[in-house]
């Protein structure tokens, strides 16, 4: 396995740094930290899952929960996902749906019709991983995506150092093949950073009910 010292000397190499004397710790871990996690978000690398007791008809997301992509009660009983609004207007209109409603909001998973205190729900998601804490600690992905924690760091040290030009040549190589960072979360599935629907003809054009069409 490579650790994050042997990382780090990679990283340094063409800036002829190998002595740290301008990069050092903290700074060059929070690098690797940076572009690991954001790895993990475009590319969905992490899938976990967490057993959570509900309250107050509710599951609480964990900090690593980057993604949620399903949630089941006891009995295997998976919830159908609403947007945020349509959730809301479920719960004061329709008191008891024919199956599990759910959204999220505030960094929690809500449940219609509501369940009560102390069950044991099970949540599937994407996961960011624990940080990286001393150099001797393991890098925690696969051996393809080494090369691109590399040049994501090399981008922040020339940036430092004022080589815009250098800085930018090293984050494209970064980029090339990766996910766009706009589009982190699916806009298909639930998530902490996305509570919009999907748009539809309704949204825009000619037929926009709330444009007038």
């Amino acid at each position: 396995m490579t650790t994050v010292d042997e990382l780090e000397v990679r990283i340094l190499h063409p800036l002829r740094d190998s002595t740290q004397e301008f990069f050092g710790e903290p700074e060059l871990l929070d690098y690797i930290n940076n572009a690991i996690v954001d790895l993990s978000a475009r590319q969905r690398l992490f899938r976990n899952t967490a057993t959570i007791n509900t309250l107050d008809s509710s599951i609480a997301m964990t900090p690593d929960m980057l993604q949620v992509r399903w949630a089941r009660d006891a009995g295997g009983v998976e919830v159908a996902w609403l947007d945020e609004s349509t959730f809301f207007e479920y719960q004061n209109r329709v008191p008891a749906p024919s199956q599990f409603l759910a959204t999220i909001y505030g960094n929690k998973i809500w449940i219609h019709p509501a369940v009560a205190d102390g069950e044991a729900w099970t949540v599937g998601y994407y996961a960011i991983p624990p940080a990286l804490t001393a150099g001797t600690d393991d890098f925690p992905l696969r051996r393809l995506w080494e090369e691109k924690v590399v040049r994501y760091c090399r981008s922040e040290c020339w940036y430092k150092l004022g080589e815009t030009q250098m800085g930018d040549r090293e984050r494209q190589f970064y980029e090339e093949g990766l996910r766009p960072s706009e589009a982190i979360t699916d806009h298909e599935v639930p998530g902490q950073l996305n509570f919009a629907r999907s748009p539809n003809v309704f949204d825009n054009g000619r037929d926009a009910i709330h444009l007038g069409g």
